[in-house]
């Protein structure tokens, strides 16, 4: 013990800094918001290959992990500001990459906003698809990625505790509940050509499932701003 007193002494008066056991001073609250501003950076921080695919793809499950965990995880994704982009300590990370947020709901920033703008920069990502070389893979890592999002924001949207907090920062403005509806829009156009192409084949059931829980969002989304 006097060898481990004496080594501490001697390397405090070498450096001149006490060395102290950090500690950690921060509410649960403070605690999900980190754990989910990290999560939405790697949603924030997006390109087209394989490995930046997979990595949204994973943060996407987590979120569902969370969501599935039950009411808190829940309460805690909706209600939890993320934002606004301003905010992130990695702003530098974000800009290096293309922005998965669309400028008008910039300001103030959540997750169930920030998955609509994901689909939004996705599905402009794939009508764009003529003019990039885009392999077989990152097509499917697309699609997966763009079904993932939805269902998580579906499930966000039809919670039977916090679906109306969910609704309402998703129709919190103009700006924000047209997003919504030409995100479901442009989801159920892109399905129909799916099942058109694929008719007949297994693989037009996910297409389907896909254009249904579009509606489905629609709906909500339309309700939510009569009342």
């Amino acid at each position: 013990k006097e060898d481990k007193e004496a080594g501490k002494t001697q390397d405090e008066s070498l450096t001149g800094i006490e060395h102290k056991t950090p500690t950690i001073q921060t509410s649960s609250r403070d605690c999900y918001r980190e754990v989910l501003k990290s999560l939405s950076l790697c949603l924030f921080y997006t390109g087209n290959s394989l490995q930046e695919y997979a990595l949204r793809r994973n943060a996407l499950r987590v979120l569902a992990f969370i969501t599935a965990s039950g009411n808190a995880g829940v309460a805690a994704i909706v209600n939890v500001t993320v934002g606004p982009y301003e905010d992130c300590y990695e702003k530098d990370l974000i800009v290096q990459g293309r922005r998965n947020v669309n400028s008008s709901v910039d300001k103030t920033l959540n997750i169930p906003i920030l998955l609509v703008s994901l689909l939004d920069a996705e599905l402009t990502a794939d009508n764009d698809e003529g003019n990039l070389s885009t392999s077989t893979l990152q097509k499917e890592e697309r699609a997966c990625l763009i079904r993932e999002a939805l269902t998580l924001l579906c499930r966000l949207a039809s919670h039977a505790i916090h679906s109306l907090a969910a609704l309402a920062a998703l129709t919190q403005d103009k700006s924000t509940a047209r997003l919504c509806i030409s995100v479901a829009n442009r989801l159920v156009n892109r399905s129909l050509r799916s099942v058109s192409l694929l008719s007949g084949h297994k693989s037009s059931v996910p297409s389907t499932d896909m254009m249904e829980l579009a509606k489905g969002f629609k709906r909500r989304i339309l309700a939510s701003l009569q009342d």
